[in-house]
């Protein structure tokens, strides 16, 4: 059985990037390989660090009042990464994997941001710099999250991706930045999320710890690469207006000022199974997260993710909902008299569903 390396963003206390992972090594492990995930931290010193020291103070008092929610979504993290993740021995940083790297057959970059310069810097160990010559290397659905790149990034980029085997992104933006330097050589392929089915996950959602029978909306709305709000607040309240549902908001920085009836909100106790579970489990979903859209749309909830703005050079919510049949439902902001609805056209979105991943699994199998 060959061996098969994976380097992702596996050890974010993120949703989205513990169940990539965990999807990606999953269907790789189906293909027949024996797949394992590079213990590369992130962040480490190579990476900058995002850190404002005028909200530090005031952030620590709010989780200090919340009793430090973060600290125990990071055990159940914790304990997800431990039951379900193969992983080497840990790589602490760019030197260290440099200086020893793991040694596979061939070599997978996928997916979730990880060619994002914002958050890596331009760090070439997402390109695989680290394995030796003569070593097969694929990309899987990665992402730049971006429409330009610097000079500079760009042309580090075109020299690393030249020793690609194959190279599949997970938006049209990557593949057209691809197609500067490298005319034809880049697909898109759907986030590793989507290449597995409700059913798939349904063992994972059976270890939720939450459980509701009352009908909700569940909120996921993110601020790390916008801030939604106010729109989002009045977004919410107009939604619970014409659906008398009651709201959900998955992590406590969702939760701004909603005027509803019945709001919940998941400061803590949440890790992956539970985050499934309310997926699963949603009449509606309103989220800014790229993910969320995913999951709202596999496990065929009406969604409405909301997006900077039409010309927004992120465009990945709006590039699987285009890709779906139901651009409709990528609400620019401030846009106004929004009808709601707890429908979707599920059959259309699984049809398309099923053609991309089908596309998405051949490429995977090809060029393994």
């Amino acid at each position: 059985m060959k061996t098969v390396g994976i380097i992702t963003m596996h050890c974010v206390v993120n949703h989205g990037s513990a169940l990539q992972t965990w999807a990606t090594q999953e269907v790789i492990r189906r293909l027949g390989y024996d797949a394992t995930i590079i213990n590369y931290r992130y962040p480490n010193d190579f990476h900058p660090k995002h850190r404002n020291r005028l909200k530090a103070i005031p952030q620590f008092m709010l989780h200090l009042l919340q009793g430090f929610p973060q600290r125990k979504k990071h055990k159940f993290y914790e304990k997800f990464w431990k039951e379900n993740f193969k992983l080497t021995t840990p790589y602490p940083s760019k030197a260290s994997i440099m200086g020893n790297p793991p040694l596979f057959d061939i070599y997978v970059a996928g997916s979730d941001q990880i060619w994002n310069p914002q958050h890596t810097n331009g760090d070439g160990t997402y390109f695989l710099d680290f394995v030796p010559k003569g070593k097969k290397k694929i990309s899987y659905a990665s992402s730049f999250s971006c429409s330009t790149l610097k000079p500079d990034y760009e042309k580090n980029v075109a020299n690393w991706l030249k020793s690609f085997d194959a190279i599949s992104v997970r938006e049209e933006n990557g593949m057209k930045i691809i197609n500067r330097f490298l005319p034809g050589k880049a697909v898109v392929t759907c986030d590793p999320s989507l290449l597995l089915t409700l059913r798939d996950y349904q063992p994972l959602i059976d270890k939720s710890t939450f459980k509701t029978d009352e009908p909700f909306i569940l909120v996921y709305c993110l601020k790390y690469m916008y801030n939604p709000y106010p729109y989002a607040t009045h977004f919410i309240e107009e939604a619970v207006r014409q659906t008398g549902l009651k709201v959900i908001c998955v992590d406590f920085t969702a939760l701004q000022k909603i005027h509803a009836p019945s709001v919940y909100n998941f400061r803590d106790g949440l890790g992956p199974s539970e985050f499934l579970w309310l997926f699963a489990h949603a009449e509606m979903v309103i989220t800014t997260s790229f993910h969320g859209t995913a999951f709202a749309l596999n496990f065929g909830k009406s969604v409405y993710s909301i997006v900077k703005d039409k010309d927004f050079g992120d465009d990945r919510m709006k590039s699987i909902l285009n890709l779906c049949g139901v651009s409709e439902r990528a609400i620019p902001m401030g846009t106004k008299n929004v009808r709601f609805d707890t429908v979707i056209d599920n059959v259309k979105i699984q049809n398309q569903l099923t053609k991309l991943r089908n596309f998405s699994i051949d490429y995977l199998r090809k060029n393994l």
